[in-house]
């Protein structure tokens, strides 16, 4: 599936990538991921609320 993560309330900042869903339901966001959200925000992103959307592939 497609997934696009964006911390709250950052605008314009946004980064997608292709996932599956563990067994457990939940999906991993790869560290490069997160590391380009850090240097975006320019701060941790340790207690941010992340807004994802989920996409199903064709």
């Amino acid at each position: 599936m497609k997934v696009e993560v964006a911390p709250e309330g950052a605008i314009g900042i946004r980064e997608e990538f292709f996932a599956r869903m563990n067994k457990d339901g939940r999906i991993k966001i790869p560290k490069l991921i997160l590391e380009l959200l850090e240097d975006a925000v320019e701060t941790s992103l340790v207690g941010y609320a992340l807004e994802v959307s989920l996409e199903p592939c064709s």
